[in-house]
């Protein structure tokens, strides 16, 4: 698989649009730091985006990704336990990203923010 990159430059060359505020992850753990590794594909599952995020215990990070607004196969794993994957569509509304929450060593994403 070619590396997806997960952010771009002025310069890049894009064909697609970039959705703000797509992805949001939460640690809820107090005093664990965890490392995720986020997927994107899209419906035919070609990964679109891949990339490793480690959060701070107790923080929420948001991720623009330069992809166009449309429905997309999320997922996200912890090391190397098994992932947690949803259908989720995403755009520039805040109902329209996937949350990926963690705590207690365990990981969910959900379609849409509550």
């Amino acid at each position: 698989m070619q590396p997806v990159p997960s952010a771009l430059s002025d310069s890049d060359t894009v064909t697609h649009d970039r959705i703000v505020d797509a992805v949001v992850l939460r640690n809820y753990d107090h005093d664990v730091a965890v490392a995720l590794t986020i997927t994107v594909e899209d419906l035919d599952g070609t990964t679109v985006f891949e990339d490793r995020y480690c959060l701070p215990p107790l923080t929420t990070e948001v991720i623009d990704l330069p992809l166009s607004v449309g429905t997309y196969r999320v997922a996200a794993a912890i090391g190397d336990k098994p992932s947690a994957e949803t259908v989720c569509a995403l755009g520039n509304e805040a109902t329209r990203a996937a949350c990926v929450e963690t705590g207690n060593g365990i990981v969910s994403v959900v379609d849409g923010l509550d």
